[in-house]
C-alpha cells in the first residue's frame, strides 16, 4: 500500500489458473509444436496476451479463433476478462472453455495502468481517438505545478470515488450501447458509479504532458480521470496513452504477442472506421 494508498483486496488464490503463455506460430514452430499440440494447449489455459494499440479487445478473440481455423480445428468457447480500449495497450486475459466460468473472478481483481495525460485539450471521447480540441485558456502561459497537480490527485482521485463513464463506452442506455447513441449525435446521460482508486502516483510531469501510475478496481475509467482532473484544473485534458500494466497477478512482462500479420490486419481495419476530423 502507497503512504497515501488504499489498500486493495486480498488477490484470489491461483484457482488453478495457468501462467504459461499462449504460443503464436513462430514459437510453436521454434518449440516444434504441430497444430494439433497448439490447440490442446491453448484449451487447457488462462492466457495473458499483450492486446496492441488500433484493435478492440474482441478483436484479440477474432485473432485466436481465426489461429484456430488456419489449424484445421473448430474454436472452442473463447472470452476476455475485461476489455481494454482500442486506442490502448496492455495486458488482456484470455479464457477458454470451462475456464471461462473464471472471468468473473479475474475482471473484479484489481487493475494497474501507466498513462500519459495531455491538458490544455478536450476530446468527445477522452481519448486520442476522439475530435481533439484546444482549449482556450491561459494555461500554457502559467500552467498547473507539479505540486498542485498532486494535491489535487490525492484529494479527488484516491480511495471511493463517483464517476462518470464517458458517452463513447460500452455502457447500455434503453438497451442500447451508449458508443452507438453518441455516435449519431444523440444525447446520451450516464449516471455516475462508485469506484475505488487504490493508489494514484505522478512519474512525470512537463506541461502539457501528465504520466500517471494508476491502480484501481474493475469499472474504473482512466479516461475519465483524464478528463475530469481536466475539469478541475481549468485547462481540458484527454487520455492521450493508456498501457495496463496488471491484471491482478497477471502483468504485461508475462504477456504474449499475437501473430503479426493478424494483427496488422485488424488494426487496418480499425484505422478504416474512425472519424476524420478537420
Amino acid at each position: 500500500m502507497g503512504e497515501r494508498g488504499v489498500e486493495p483486496p486480498r488477490v484470489l488464490p491461483h484457482m488453478g489458473l495457468n501462467h504459461a503463455r499462449l504460443p503464436v506460430p513462430p514459437l510453436a514452430r521454434r518449440l516444434n509444436y504441430n497444430n494439433s499440440n497448439i490447440i490442446s494447449y491453448y484449451i487447457k489455459m488462462i492466457s495473458n496476451i499483450y492486446k496492441p494499440t488500433n484493435l478492440t479487445s474482441f478483436d484479440c478473440i477474432r485473432i485466436l479463433k481465426k489461429q484456430y481455423y488456419q489449424a484445421g480445428k473448430k474454436p472452442p468457447k473463447i472470452g476476455h476478462a475485461g476489455t481494454l480500449d482500442p486506442f490502448a495497450d496492455g495486458a488482456l486475459i484470455i479464457c477458454t472453455e470451462k475456464d471461462t466460468k473464471k472471468i468473473s473472478e479475474i475482471q473484479h481483481q484489481p487493475k494497474e495502468y501507466l498513462t500519459t495525460i495531455k491538458l490544455g485539450y478536450t476530446s468527445d471521447t477522452y481519448d486520442v481517438d476522439g475530435h481533439i480540441v484546444e482549449t482556450q485558456n491561459l494555461a500554457s502561459l502559467s500552467p498547473p505545478t507539479k505540486s498542485n497537480i498532486k494535491k489535487i490527485l490525492e484529494n479527488n482521485f484516491l480511495g471511493e470515488i463517483l464517476q462518470t463513464p464517458p458517452i463513447f463506452s460500452a455502457k447500455k442506455v434503453g438497451g442500447q450501447r451508449s458508443y452507438s447513441l453518441a455516435r449519431k449525435g444523440l444525447s446520451v446521460k450516464l449516471s455516475p458509479k462508485k469506484v475505488l482508486i487504490y493508489n494514484i502516483g505522478v512519474n512525470s510531469y512537463r506541461y502539457p504532458y501528465l504520466k500517471l501510475t494508476i491502480k484501481c478496481s474493475t469499472g474504473t475509467y482512466i479516461r475519465s480521470i483524464a478528463h475530469d482532473l481536466g475539469q478541475i484544473l481549468n485547462t481540458g485534458a484527454y487520455c492521450h496513452q493508456l498501457t495496463r500494466t496488471k491484471v491482478g497477478e497477471y502483468s504485461i512482462d508475462d504477456s504474449t504477442k499475437l501473430a503479426d500479420n493478424l494483427v496488422k490486419d485488424y488494426q487496418n481495419r480499425y484505422l478504416k472506421k474512425l472519424p476524420v476530423y478537420k
